[in-house]
Formats: structure tokens, C-alpha cells, sequence
């Protein structure tokens, strides 16, 4: 368990755990049911982004074998496995979600497809310059498909960015009952 999650906890002899939980729960304005249709939507679109991630450096062009090209949208795959366990987390919780399943869900995909953004972004710069560089030799017809690939992932990244946005501001912290 991590030292930041601990103060969430206290000793109880009685639980069969050996630990209560103290801390703070968060809950959501959307019924069970609405909230699992999100895990599941969120669930697919993080599934799309990793067959999208791996078709678009499937492709046989420059681009996926040039270095500013494919290392930023290799490092989009672990964001986009991070954001479908963040979903899968989402489809799971309770009504009162602990604060470690708080982050893990709602929290962190937040940053993490910010974080995609930024990637993809840096991914299209590299390609375009790869494009404008090498347009009169090397650049064919697989590079501006790449390219292709690379925008519809970033739309899907954006829009993922904002449905993240509006979860994460329809979910709030209660009090815990004593």
C-alpha cells in the first residue's frame, strides 16, 4: 500500500481485513447503471486507441521507423493501456468509491490523456516535418496514411480528454458515516 494511502486507514481487530477504512469516500451524480455504461464506453475507446496505435505503426513508411515519429506514439500505448484499467476500475467501483479507486478512475485518466494529447501532437509534428523534409524523395503513399492515423487518434484523444473532464467534474467526495 502506498505511504500517501495509508492515512485513509486505521487498525481494526474486529474487520477481517485487520484495516478500516477512515478516508475520505467519492460518489457520482449518475446512477449505477449510467456509471458502468461509462466504464464500458470508456473501456472501448481505450481498446480502439491500442488497435489504432498498433495498425498506425503496422504501417510500412519513413515515419514508423523514424525515432521522434514512433517513440511518442509507442509511449501513447502504455497511456492508453492505463486509461482502459482506469475504465475497467470505473465499471467496478461501488457506489463510494475509496480515494485509491478515486485516482485510478477518474482522476488519472484525466492527466493521462492530457498527456496522449501532448504525445500525438509531438507524433503529427514529427510526421508532417518527416513529410516536408523528405517529400521530393523518400515520402510515399504510406507516410500521409500514417499521418491519417495519427490525426484520427488524436481526435480520439481529444474527445476522450473531455468526456474524462466531464466525469471527472460529476464526481464529488461525501462524508464518511460514522
Amino acid at each position: 500500500m502506498k505511504k500517501n494511502n495509508l492515512k485513509n486507514y486505521e487498525v481494526d481487530k474486529n474487520s477481517h481485513r485487520g484495516v478500516r477504512y477512515v478516508g475520505v469516500y467519492y460518489t457520482s451524480d449518475m446512477s449505477t447503471e449510467e456509471r458502468r455504461k461509462s466504464g464500458i464506453l470508456g473501456m472501448i475507446a481505450g481498446l480502439a486507441e491500442i488497435l489504432l496505435i498498433i495498425m498506425a505503426a503496422a504501417v510500412n513508411c519513413i515515419g514508423t521507423r523514424t525515432i521522434y515519429v514512433i517513440i511518442p506514439l509507442e509511449c501513447i500505448l502504455f497511456c492508453a493501456l492505463y486509461y482502459v484499467i482506469g475504465a475497467y476500475i470505473f465499471f467496478r467501483s461501488a457506489d463510494k468509491m475509496e480515494q485509491k479507486a478515486y485516482e485510478k478512475s477518474v482522476e488519472n485518466p484525466v492527466q493521462i490523456t492530457l498527456v496522449a494529447v501532448i504525445l500525438n501532437i509531438v507524433s503529427c509534428i514529427g510526421q508532417i516535418i518527416l513529410i516536408v523534409r523528405k517529400a521530393a524523395s523518400f515520402a510515399g503513399y504510406g507516410d500521409y496514411v500514417l499521418l491519417a492515423m495519427l490525426l484520427l487518434l488524436l481526435m480520439l484523444h481529444l474527445a476522450m480528454h473531455k468526456y474524462q473532464q466531464k466525469l471527472y467534474s460529476r464526481t464529488y467526495p461525501v462524508k464518511q458515516d460514522k
